[in-house]
């Protein structure tokens, strides 16, 4: 499935739905949602497996949904009852072809060769701070090699996959396609697997202060360097970095804390408990 919304039902699940094919022009390419056979809330909508921005209505729809479609993330607790369509409503989609958002990067010590070789590639997970210019727009299948992969943490002590890439380890072109499946509740007591990384987060305050976290992983395929950044849902448009002085070198990797709000996040290239 590379064409698809993710929604939110009635019962407050999250659910995805496939699009299909209604129209292409010089501008736009046109997809149609229906069949839903229940209240339903748009909340993104994908188009070749990228969540996509600069989305408009061609059909159907409303306006209110279309803001969740168009921001970068969304609390669904914040999600009103007017956003939500009848069962069996159609609506058709216009997605640009041409993606104006997009923040580029440019690096003149990677030159393009084919195939690709890199003056170094890590063994190891190496930390990097905001070199590229990190932000909500990369590694949403626009710059190929990186990707990003968001948490969630909440009040609730839930932890859970909130976005989740995979290198396309085929041709480089690409980003694999997620299954839904993966976006799924994680303990947090445990290590976990990640595009070849093996990652664990703490909290050792509650999270309630801030409602909650989310963390924007990313990870650059040519060379093992990642990049962090989180908001929170007090300051959801301030991206936060970790605290660069706690940054410790251990065995396959590294640790990194924010210390004043007693987070840490480890990765390493080995399992480790």
């Amino acid at each position: 499935m590379e064409n698809y919304i993710q929604y939110l039902a009635e019962n407050g699940q999250v659910k995805i739905c496939q699009t299909s094919f209604f129209l292409v022009d010089d501008h736009y390419f046109y997809q149609k949602v229906s069949g839903i056979k229940e209240p339903f809330s748009v909340l993104a909508v994908f188009f070749n497996n990228y969540k996509r921005c600069g989305v408009f209505l061609h059909s159907g729809g409303n306006l209110e949904s279309l803001s969740i479609i168009n921001s970068d993330f969304f609390d669904v607790d914040l999600v009103s009852v007017s956003s939500f369509e009848n069962s069996e409503t159609e609506i058709i989609f216009k997605i640009p072809r041409l993606i104006p958002t997009v923040t580029k990067s440019h690096v003149v010590n990677f030159p393009e060769i084919h195939p690709p070789k890199f003056f170094k590639v890590y063994d190891s997970p190496q930390y990097r701070t905001n070199n590229f210019l990190v932000n909500m727009s990369l590694g949403t299948g626009d710059i190929k090699w990186l990707t990003k992969n968001v948490f969630r943490m909440d009040w609730n002590d839930l932890f859970q996959f909130w976005n989740v890439q995979h290198f396309d380890n085929f041709n480089g072109v690409n980003d694999m396609p997620a299954d839904g499946d993966e976006l799924r509740v994680l303990d947090r007591s445990k290590t976990f697997m990640l595009n070849g990384m093996y990652v664990k987060f703490t909290c050792l305050k509650p999270t309630y202060a801030v409602g909650w976290y989310h963390f924007n992983l990313f990870q650059d395929v040519r060379t093992n360097e990642v990049y962090l950044t989180f908001h929170t849902m007090m300051a959801q448009t301030t991206y936060n970095r970790f605290d660069f002085n706690s940054l410790q070198c251990v065995d396959g990797g590294f640790i990194i804390e924010k210390l004043d709000l007693g987070l840490k996040l480890e990765i390493r290239n080995k399992y480790f408990i």
